[in-house]
């Protein structure tokens, strides 16, 4: 096993949200030469202040660490001889995360995890309705986040911001270097769970082990199907009067409305659904983020457009 000699962590989860990165933190946990503690999002090295969020005061802090000594707290169980990490998925989109991070500790090992950005946002955004955090529409939701961001909303309502993954992996590469960086797309991850979790083992630097990797955490599976699965289902004309007639009978206006020339369906009781023209309209916002980041990576993420 490499020997870190830095103060922990060691290696570090670094999100995106969304993305599987629950599940490989539990999977990661289950090895006995690594060390995660049950706190998953500390968030340490975002510098947040409770106080700083106008929304979500009550909901989302009780994890956020912001002493020196509360955080190296976290990993005093840590058996000797492990390795150490952590996993806090604001830590892609936040500014200056990477820098802080790097002065901690500069040979820290940096897990990214990405997903479709579409995908991303949307599920996202499944989760802040299944929280109960909002009861704005996807649409609506996407068309306050400037204003909600200024308004110092928690990172949860950053829909497209936090598919923006370009210029953050940029400076993580730049800081790190390709080396000390493992990039793991949610595709494979999901397909290919088994080698992608043995594979990280290698890359951390500890022993080949069996872990169970049949559970899927912090996962809704009928929240969590791909966009590509649920888009146009609306636009047909034989499921929209069905919807309709399915929020009449509970009491709640099916009728489409559009919002910046894309339609969407406020359906109480049933899960809105991506259209052709949302999705496309989503892809336009991160394209060009998309096709720089292949160029920087040198891979093809054709699939995302």
């Amino acid at each position: 096993m490499e020997v870190i000699m830095n103060k922990p962590p060691h290696f570090l989860i670094v999100g995106a949200p969304k993305a599987g990165t629950t599940s490989l933190y539990r999977y990661l946990q289950q090895h006995p030469q690594i060390f995660m503690p049950e706190n998953k999002e500390p968030r340490f090295f975002c510098g947040y202040s409770t106080d700083a969020f106008e929304f979500g005061k009550k909901y989302f802090h009780s994890e956020i660490v912001s002493t020196k000594e509360d955080y190296l707290a976290l990993f005093r169980d840590a058996p000797a001889g492990a390795i150490s990490g952590e996993a806090s998925t604001d830590y892609l989109s936040c500014p200056q995360a990477a820098n802080r991070i790097h002065a901690w500790n500069p040979s820290a090992k940096i897990i990214i995890m990405l997903r479709n950005p579409v995908e991303r946002a949307y599920s996202e955004y499944q989760h802040s309705i299944a929280a109960k955090f909002q009861t704005s529409n996807f649409w609506e939701s996407l068309c306050l986040e400037e204003e909600r961001i200024k308004q110092h909303y928690d990172p949860i309502f950053w829909h497209v911001r936090r598919g923006l993954y370009f210029e953050a992996i940029k400076e993580y590469i730049e800081l790190f270097g390709k080396d000390r960086i493992r990039i793991i797309f949610f595709e494979e991850f999901a397909n290919s769970t088994a080698t992608v979790v043995a594979s990280l083992f290698e890359f951390l630097g500890v022993s080949a082990f069996p872990v169970n990797v049949t559970e899927r955490h912090n996962a809704n599976a009928a929240r969590e199907k791909a966009p590509e699965t649920m888009r146009g289902v609306f636009a047909s004309k034989f499921v929209r009067p069905i919807i309709q007639f399915i929020g009449k009978a509970f009491g709640h206006d099916a009728q489409p409305t559009t919002i910046y020339g894309s339609p969407y369906h406020k359906t109480a009781g049933v899960r809105e659904m991506l259209t052709n023209e949302q999705y496309d309209w989503l892809c336009g916002n991160f394209r060009e983020d998309i096709l720089k980041l292949q160029a920087l990576l040198g891979v093809d993420l054709g699939r995302w457009l």
